[in-house]
């Protein structure tokens, strides 16, 4: 997830090269949001420099190590049954077993071939941290969740919020895919 996050901050500071007056806006969902999180926090080494961070949903499983998520099962699933079988479980609980039926064997194979980086992205997510990965020095900072997300993102969002100073922002009738 570092790595991610030192990737998106290479990519800010390369997108306002040309104009460095442009306000830096990073905007997450889901795993995104937790990128950004540790982007913009001392969390993976020197913090991304940004305007704005809104998060959308950011799964924060070690606060809840026992709560099972898609990416707890996927997790289990890879253990069992190896990580293209993970991806597959993943993905199916993310849009559907309708979605999935409907990918051309080429897509599904793709999808099953991104399994070991994602499993390896779930077990990174979930190592303890000894605080939230907050930003430094943000003015303008906002946490959204869904009305009907899935409950642990609904309370990380609302945990965050609260870290943050901020209100945590509720979409009437959305659920985790929002978006």
């Amino acid at each position: 997830l570092c790595g991610h996050a030192r990737d998106l901050a290479a990519v800010m500071e390369w997108a306002c090269m040309e104009n460095p007056t442009l306000p830096r806006v990073v905007v997450g969902h889901s795993l995104g949001g937790l990128i950004a999180l540790l982007a913009v926090s001392t969390a993976c080494g020197t913090p991304m420099y940004a305007d704005t961070l809104c998060v959308f949903e950011p799964p924060l499983p070690w606060l809840d190590p026992g709560h099972v998520t898609s990416g707890s099962r996927a997790i289990d699933v890879a253990t069992a049954q190896g990580s293209e079988a993970a991806a597959e479980s993943f993905y199916r609980s993310m849009v559907g077993d309708g979605t999935w039926d409907r990918l051309g064997a080429s897509d599904r194979s793709k999808r099953r071939s991104e399994g070991a980086a994602l499993v390896a992205e779930l077990i990174a997510a979930r190592v303890a941290r000894p605080s939230l990965p907050l930003p430094l020095e943000l003015d303008i900072v906002h946490v959204g969740r869904g009305e009907n997300g899935p409950a642990h993102l609904r309370a990380a969002a609302e945990t965050l919020g609260a870290a943050a100073g901020v209100r945590c922002e509720v979409l009437a009738g959305a659920s985790h895919g929002a978006h």
